[in-house]
Formats: structure tokens, C-alpha cells, sequence
């Protein structure tokens, strides 16, 4: 199927290439309108490919998808890859939508993830060089397998962003939203001075496997007095601490006199939280 015109399917309607080639010229759509499209071959896309009114599209194991152009997934509909999804140019998940990648994305382009983003476990994102990968403010991104930001890309989360296994920064990475999750960190972690680092998933360790510079807030939930009880940040490298470390209690604990909780450990510590929050517990005086 070669079309410089739109090729739509609509609700109750379905879509699947089998074992052919759908290439999407330039001015040309492909849409999926509350229906699944089903690629288990090789789409090109030089056109529109887009996802709506809670539609879905299903990259299949053996399939590539490469994108010139654009990929729209808007209307809280829902796109699954689990082959190869090559995108060279634009892809935007809207808010309310889910983007699920279970096996292969190289982003040489911009990916802007507004809805839901799932890197599922044994997959694989790459944002390359030149490429921007952004967690818009308000979306939810969770890791389970492996990212890696290459030297030369941009990963900027403005939204939350759950790393429960390994998230490779070679390139710039910047943290304006919520960075948590029990995973490790490899590269220079740089809290803003609007994002929020907060290890664990109430609670745990979050590892930074380098520097790590605080212009936020750190954020630390205590649940009791045994480790994993409570939060910690661990970094392998120097500590550059500053402006806020934020402290809560959660699942009902009370903290009593002469509790303690190492909530940081680092290869070295250089400077002091600038202001430190506390709860506020009865008969007890933080230190």
C-alpha cells in the first residue's frame, strides 16, 4: 500500500498488515479512528500516522515501524510496540493516552510524552544523539527495563518520572518534575530548582551512580526504623547538596527519641541542605 492520500479505519473497523509494506508519502495519513491497526510487517511513514478517539495501533514482534514525519496518539487511545519503532522525527502521546514500549525505540527525533509512557520489562529506549525525549508536565513515565540517553541527546522530565531498573544519562538530562523510583541512575543526576527527587515507591532506595547536584527538594518517607522502612538516596559519587530536603511520615509510623534513619550516603558530601522540613511529632527534636 503506497498512499499519498488517508487511509482511515474507523469504529468496529480493523487494519492489519501481515506480511506487506504500507509506505505514507509526504501530505499522506494513516488513521485509526476508535479501531486497531495491526502492522506486522514494515509501515514508512513520510505522512501522518495517527492515533484517535480511542483507537489502537499494535507494532507486532518482527515488525518495524520507521517515522519521517509525525505520529499523533491523541484522544485517550493506546500504542503498543513490541518490535522496532524508529523515529526520526515527531512523535507526540497526547494527555489522556498510553504509549507502551515492550521491545525497541530509538528516538533520533522529538518524542513528547504528555499521556502515559511505559517502558515495559526486557525493552529497550534510546534517546540518541540529537534526539529530545520530554515528559510533559502533568504525564506519568515508568521504567522497568533500560534507558539510556545518549551523549548529545536531551531528557527533560517536567512530569513524573518512576525509574524502578537502570536509566543511563550520557547526555543532558534535566529534572523539573517528580524523579523517583527504586532503580539506579547512571550519570550526573541535576536536580532543578523546581523538580523533586524522591527515592522509592513509599518507600525504598533510589541509586544515583554518579554526581549528584540537589537545587529542588529531596524528598524522604519514613515508615519505620528498619532499612527499607524508610527512603534513602544513595550515590556512588559526591553529594552536592543544597536549597531543600523535604521529611514525611507515612503508613501511621511515629517516630520516638533516638530514631535513626540514613537517608543519604555518598562517596563524599559537599555542602548542606539550605532549609530542612520536618513533621512536626511531639516530643521530638529533629537533628
Amino acid at each position: 500500500l503506497n498512499t499519498t492520500g488517508t487511509v482511515k479505519t474507523t469504529v468496529s473497523g480493523s487494519l492489519t498488515n501481515a506480511a506487506g509494506t504500507i509506505t505514507v508519502n509526504s501530505g499522506g495519513s494513516l488513521i485509526t479512528e476508535g479501531s486497531t491497526l495491526t502492522n506486522s510487517a514494515l509501515i514508512t511513514n513520510q505522512g501522518t500516522v495517527e492515533v484517535k478517539a480511542s483507537g489502537s495501533f499494535l507494532n507486532q514482534p518482527g515488525s518495524t515501524l520507521n517515522n519521517l514525519n509525525q505520529v499523533l496518539v491523541n484522544d485517550t487511545s493506546s500504542f503498543s510496540n513490541a518490535a522496532t519503532f524508529a523515529n526520526l522525527s515527531y512523535v507526540n502521546v497526547e494527555c489522556g493516552s498510553t504509549f507502551t514500549n515492550s521491545d525497541t525505540l530509538p528516538n533520533s527525533g522529538s518524542f513528547d510524552a504528555g499521556g502515559t509512557f511505559n517502558n515495559a520489562p526486557g525493552a529497550t529506549l534510546t534517546n540518541n544523539t540529537g534526539g529530545t525525549f520530554d515528559v510533559k508536565g502533568g504525564a506519568l513515565m515508568t521504567n522497568l527495563s533500560q534507558v539510556t540517553n545518549a551523549a548529545g541527546g536531551i531528557f527533560i522530565n517536567s512530569g513524573i518520572l518512576i525509574d524502578n531498573d537502570t536509566f543511563t544519562n550520557l547526555g543532558a538530562f534535566t529534572n523539573s518534575g517528580i524523579l523517583k523510583g527504586i532503580g539506579v541512575f547512571e550519570g550526573i543526576l541535576s536536580n532543578s530548582t523546581t523538580g523533586t527527587v524522591a527515592p522509592g515507591t513509599s518507600p525504598g532506595t533510589l541509586t544515583v551512580d554518579s554526581v549528584f547536584s540537589n537545587f529542588g527538594t529531596v524528598q524522604i518517607e519514613l515508615g519505620g526504623t528498619n532499612p527499607g522502612q524508610y527512603d534513602t538516596l544513595a550515590v556512588t559519587g559526591v553529594a552536592n547538596l543544597g536549597a531543600t530536603l523535604q521529611v514525611t511520615l507515612v503508613n501511621g509510623f511515629v517516630p520516638v527519641s533516638g530514631n535513626a534513619f540514613i537517608i543519604l550516603t555518598a562517596d563524599s558530601i559537599a555542602d548542606q541542605f539550605a532549609a530542612v522540613n520536618y513533621p512536626s511529632v511531639p516530643g521530638i527534636a529533629w537533628t
